[in-house]
């Protein structure tokens, strides 16, 4: 793909996810150094140090860049929104509410909306246009999970709000992280300012003693 000269990939984003494995690499490194040590000072940690100068080398930069990108970045979400639904993305959601509302295990649900994927592959439409009658059986499990039109349970927007769980996409919980994130950013904020205060000072303090040293002699 780098022979072509139209494609555009988004590769400070490909980065900024690459370095954030490695300072996680990083950061286990640093968790698990005291692990199994006796009480005391071992030097064990002088290792510590060398992880967290690195976390700390690769940290800035990126976040420096993201800085940079975040305000530049436009979404097209009209264009989103069309290859979503294009995708097939939906054929896991299907699968596994067929599996959930229905006594059927989820290996044969998954052979009955893939075999459903590759009808609609043959006749060249989306899978929310296809009929559940070119799949044996599949119309009655349809029916016992309370799925009565194909296209309306698929829509993207309907499968994202399902998926609730702990951490899912769904927009109520994209707000509660985002909110969580917001507050612990703040707390962390307002640390580090009181941080860099108490450097300030100790460093003006420092500087006076130097002062006064100096004059002593």
């Amino acid at each position: 793909s780098s022979a072509l000269p139209q494609k555009k990939n988004p590769d400070p984003f490909e980065m900024v996810r690459s370095k954030t494995h490695l300072i996680r690499g990083l950061f286990d490194q640093i968790s698990s150094a005291p692990a199994g040590l006796p009480t005391g000072y071992h030097k064990d940690f002088q290792e510590i140090k060398k992880s967290i100068f690195g976390i700390i080398d690769e940290l800035v930069p990126t976040l420096k860049v993201m800085g940079k990108m975040l305000p530049e970045l436009i979404l097209h979400r009209g264009t989103m929104a069309e290859l979503c639904a294009k995708s097939g993305v939906a054929a896991l959601d299907l699968a596994e509410a067929l599996a959930e509302s229905t006594s059927l295990p989820f290996r044969e649900a998954h052979r009955m909306v893939g075999t459903l994927v590759r009808e609609s592959l043959k006749r060249k439409i989306e899978i929310e246009q296809a009929d559940p009658r070119w799949v044996p059986g599949l119309p009655e499990v349809l029916r016992q999970a309370g799925i009565t039109s194909l296209a309306t349970f698929l829509k993207p927007t309907s499968l994202i709000r399902r998926r609730i769980s702990r951490g899912g996409p769904s927009p109520s919980e994209v707000t509660r992280m985002v909110r969580s994130s917001n507050s612990r950013l703040l707390a962390s904020r307002k640390i580090w300012k009181q941080r860099e205060s108490k450097l300030a000072d100790s460093q003006k303090a420092i500087q006076a003693a130097i002062r006064n040293a100096i004059s002593m002699r």
